[in-house]
């Protein structure tokens, strides 16, 4: 559908930052509930009750990554157990 493309277009042209597609990420999923191409539900439960915050930072896939995030690493504090330490030998 065009309104589908368009929103599509404004993904690849804001390298994935949805925040600036926001609109019409709106319009689209309206336009299939109206089309019975998915559940109504109402806009605020379905992420669209309140504007961003104009300083709101955006994520993007890899952004955590690139500042040094490493999965499970947190657990050690809280276990007591490093999970980059050499396995135990003998038991």
């Amino acid at each position: 559908t065009p309104l589908r493309d368009e929103f599509l277009a404004c993904l690849k042209a804001e390298g994935n930052e949805h925040v600036a597609c926001r609109a019409l990420s709106e319009r689209y999923l309206a336009c299939r509930m109206d089309k019975n191409l998915m559940a109504r539900d109402a806009m605020e439960n379905i992420g669209f009750g309140a504007a961003p915050a104009p300083n709101a930072r955006v994520v993007t896939e890899g952004d955590r990554e690139r500042e040094g995030f490493v999965a499970g690493t947190h657990l050690g504090a809280r276990r007591g157990w490093n999970p980059f330490a050499a396995p135990r030998s003998g038991g």
